[in-house]
């Protein structure tokens, strides 16, 4: 109890604009915790794996992905279709564009984008499925767009076992 008494004596001997302080503290750790508490609640859905495909839509760092139905931006001239888009919507460029078999739209999107951890992701989705439908030479514009060194090698390999196997 000696100790409640030194606080006390303390919160006594502060000032208004300490005291106004003090209770400021609270109010933020407060409300802090009843965000963080709030934020745990609200569910989020998990985007599809790359292997995938849904046409559902899906929350994406916290951003909700438009319906495949809805019109896509108009390029402006002199834009590339990149500038516009968000990655959400490049791949479901992708996605659209493989589900419809158009592989030279697949490969033209994912041949524009910078490098990035997405840019890897699309190569590796856009690769996969030019190999499981057997269209080895847009598998290989893909490998020659997407990767260097020994992963460029292991693919153009995997290329070449797959044409051995037709």
């Amino acid at each position: 109890m000696g100790r409640r008494k030194g606080i006390a004596e303390r919160y006594r001997r502060l000032s208004l604009w300490s005291r106004l302080g003090v209770w400021g503290a609270i109010a933020s750790i407060v409300g802090l915790a009843v965000y963080l508490m709030s934020s745990r609640q609200s569910p989020v859905t998990q985007a599809p794996s790359i292997h995938s495909s849904s046409s559902a839509n899906v929350v994406v760092n916290m951003h909700p992905v438009p319906p495949p139905e809805s019109e896509p931006p108009r390029l402006r001239p002199g834009a590339t279709q990149q500038n516009l888009l968000s990655e959400d919507e490049i791949r479901m460029a992708i996605g659209k564009a493989l589900r419809e078999g158009d592989l030279e739209a697949a490969v033209d999107q994912v041949s524009g984008l910078k490098d990035s951890p997405m840019k890897r992701e699309e190569c590796a989705r856009v690769f996969e499925f030019c190999i499981k439908n057997a269209k080895l030479s847009e598998a290989e514009v893909v490998t020659q767009q997407c990767w260097d060194g020994k992963d460029k090698h292991e693919r153009l390999a995997r290329i070449q076992h797959e044409r051995l196997k037709q």
